[in-house]
Formats: C-alpha cells, structure tokens, sequence
C-alpha cells in the first residue's frame, strides 16, 4: 500500500460512526426479562426516542424462533413496574442448596473388610462361625437399605422479596445481583402502545 492510499483509508476510517465508551452500568433487567409472547430474552436498546428493552428471539441463541412481535416496552417504565413488585411482594426469597446424598458403600467395606480379617483373629471355631454371620447379616442389612442420590433443594432464607428490597434500599445494582437466578419477569405490550400491559413474575424456583 503506498503513502496516498494509507492516508486516504485513515480518513475513512476516522470518518465512521463511533460506538463510544461503554457504559459501566447494566440495565436493571437485562437478562432477567422475557417477552411474554414468544419466550425471546429483551435487552437494552437506545433509540432516538429513548431506552427501550426489546425482544431478541432468534434460534442462534437457543430460542424456537427468530422474533416477529417486535416486543418493545420502555426501560424506565418497565424498571419502575418491577421495582413496585418487588417493594411490596410478600413472596418468600429462597435460595438452591446442595443437599449430599447418602448411601452406605464405606460401611459395607467395613463390613467386606471385618469379614477379610476375621480368620487373623484366631477365634475358637465356633465364635468365627457366629461372627462371619452376624457380619453377613449386617452386610445384608446395609445393603437393603435405600441411598439418596445428591440433588438441590430450595430453602426460605428468612426474607421477602420485600424486605429484600427495603434492605437494599433501591440499590438497583445490589437488587440485580439479588434477584438474578431467582426471578424471571415476562411483559406483555399491545402492538399500538409501547406501555406496559401485563406483566409476570416467574419465580425460578418454584417454576
């Protein structure tokens, strides 16, 4: 590439349209919004007319298909109808705790291992005869009994989703942090009005 040419794709490329910084914050409900018509997850959009969360179905990004709602409600309303649910919901938080399961496999190699050292003992005969059938009888025993396998159970934390949100005190970022993972909010908007019809919250765990 020779000098004139270099300048030339440096001033086109100086001349696009900037993106700008990035901005720090993250909306609200971003991620934790749904439209209530098609299931698609609604991001954040800057339009002319303002900020917008928008539905964004499309099958690249696991929905059963592309959008065509066309599901738009603006942000700042659609974060003011959240926030009131949640200033007075009385729902309970929980929060998904690993419950270990249980079987019994170390105590019947205990038991395996009793019988494999039973003959060292040097018992009179009919002692280790006695013996080896108690341990059988236990091995049997153990291994009647029923294992639970691992698994997550919800448990209440003790608080509301209220109280929740006066500890917080509308600390939008601290309420996103909370909430994420345990609500899942669906909106609904006529196809005329960009207001906010209807709108449900999913509590993700008891969905």
């Amino acid at each position: 590439m020779d000098a004139a040419t270099f300048k030339r794709a440096g001033k086109a490329y100086a001349s696009r349209p900037k993106r700008g910084p990035q901005k720090a914050t993250t909306a609200l409900l971003t991620g934790l919004l749904s439209c209530r018509q098609c299931g698609g997850p609604m991001y954040r959009l800057a339009t002319r007319d303002g900020l917008f969360y928008r539905c964004t179905a499309d099958p690249k990004f696991g929905a059963a298909r592309k959008s065509e709602c066309r599901n738009m409600v603006p942000l700042a309303e659609m974060d003011a109808e959240v926030l009131k649910w949640l200033a007075a919901s009385p729902q309970p938080v929980y929060d998904s705790v690993w419950v270990e399961g249980s079987n019994y496999e170390a105590e019947i190699e205990q038991v395996n291992m009793a019988l494999f050292e039973l003959p060292r003992r040097d018992l009179p005969e009919d002692e280790e005869d006695a013996e080896r059938a108690r341990l059988r009888a236990e091995r049997r025993r153990l291994e009647a009994l029923p294992s639970i396998p691992g698994h997550w159970e919800d448990l209440e934390t003790g608080e509301t989703y209220g109280q929740m949100f006066i500890r917080l005190a509308g600390d939008a970022a601290a309420l996103r942090a909370e909430i994420k993972g345990r609500i899942q909010f669906r909106v609904f908007r006529d196809v005329n009005d960009c207001s906010v019809r209807l709108l449900d919250p999913d509590l993700a765990n008891m969905l």
